[in-house]
């Protein structure tokens, strides 16, 4: 913008230039040079209004990117404060983003969380179901409530109930994006019950 700026400095200090020594130029092409400083001048004045509407774009353009970052920055907020666990993949799996949550729920540090590749928390033996919902998960793009068992970075397992939508932004391949819970309390809280109901139906039976 500044350079362009300079441009038509210079190409108005070189018209007045001009201007200057008209009255020495031979009469027989004064008439000619008249024509030549009034196209001139026109240009000049186009090039002034450009100038002033390329300022202006440029203006909106900041202002559009302050706008933009502003709301990063608060989608950034509430991703990494949500009180639930949120991570962000590639269609293979890897970790892209985690919040603070997922890192408290993995047991693993925040920034070592990325990089890292979402099998690494699932059970051996529940690693064959894991990589057929992967390849599923590009078909369908979004799943509801899967359940499966997760183990964390110190070697716990606990229950977790996963929905995935896929993100389709500016990059050219999508992202999953994941919501994960612990069901595990959940999971106790219903095998108590339904051991309580076949106790009860056991008495029934025996008091027949």
């Amino acid at each position: 913008m500044d350079k362009f700026t300079q441009q038509i400095e210079t190409a108005r200090k070189r018209t007045q230039i001009l201007n200057e020594h008209f009255m020495e130029i031979p009469s027989e092409q004064q008439g000619l040079l008249t024509q030549v400083f009034k196209e001139m001048n026109v240009a000049l004045e186009e090039l002034q209004v450009a100038e002033e509407e390329l300022r202006q774009q440029n203006e909106q353009l900041t202002s559009a990117y302050s706008l933009v970052e502003e709301e990063r920055q608060r989608y950034q907020e509430l991703f990494d404060y949500a009180p639930d666990c949120y991570l962000v993949t590639d269609v293979n799996g890897k970790i892209l983003e985690a919040n603070r949550t997922a890192a408290n729920l993995l047991q693993i540090q925040q920034k070592y969380l990325k990089g890292k590749v979402l099998i690494n928390f699932v059970p051996e033996q529940h690693r064959h179901s894991f990589r057929t919902q992967l390849l599923q998960l590009r078909e369908i793009e979004t799943l509801q409530e899967w359940e499966i068992q997760l183990e964390t970075r110190q070697g716990g397992c606990f229950d977790a109930a996963i929905s995935v939508t896929t993100v389709n932004d500016a990059t050219p391949s999508p992202k999953w994006r994941w919501l994960v819970r612990d069901i595990t309390a959940r999971k106790q809280a219903q095998a108590q019950m339904q051991s309580i109901q076949s106790e009860n139906l056991q008495l029934q039976e025996a008091s027949f």
